[in-house]
């Protein structure tokens, strides 16, 4: 395969949830594909593993949303409830997250269509980090989201999927 400098991407990306853009993010938009393993150890070789067994994926994608807005904290605040203007929140722990999953879509601004997206299937919230309050920064919130397995899918197709230009 020859060099082709044409095939290097750059450019910022826009995020949706279950199809609804979120606007204007802040910084970078990042997927982390993790892969989940364990070494497979004999005696015969001590600590030198023979194998590895694959244990799943752990797929994140963290952004930072620059648009403050209730309609965009209810995307990314699962299970809270909106009274009028305001956004309440505090529930009693058990409850399910996959109840509260969304499908995630990255989809890169200079892409056409659809021709770059990362989807996962059923994301939820991982975790909501600080909101800044001074005079010196935006009022901007960090969100990182975890695709959950799709039980409707078949095997090697239960997270998401990646579309890449040939």
């Amino acid at each position: 395969m020859a060099a082709d400098a044409a095939k290097i991407r750059t450019g910022p990306a826009a995020v949706y949830l279950d199809g609804t853009e979120l606007g204007h993010t802040e910084g970078d938009v990042t997927v982390n594909f993790g892969l989940q393993k364990r070494e497979r150890l004999v005696s015969k070789y001590g600590e030198n593993p023979v194998d590895q067994i694959h244990l799943g994926h752990k797929v994140t994608v963290t952004f930072s949303i620059a648009e403050y807005s209730l309609a965009n904290a209810q995307l990314w605040f699962p299970g809270a409830q909106v009274v009028s203007n305001t956004l309440r929140f505090g529930r009693e722990p058990g409850r399910k997250d996959s109840g509260d999953s969304v499908r995630l879509t990255v989809r890169p601004l200079k892409a056409t269509g659809n021709a770059e997206d990362i989807v996962l299937y059923k994301a939820v919230v991982e975790s909501v980090d600080d909101i800044g309050f001074n005079s010196e920064d935006d009022r901007i919130v960090n969100v990182t989201f975890k695709g959950l397995v799709d039980e409707s899918r078949s095997d090697g197709d239960l997270i998401g999927f990646m579309n890449v230009p040939s």
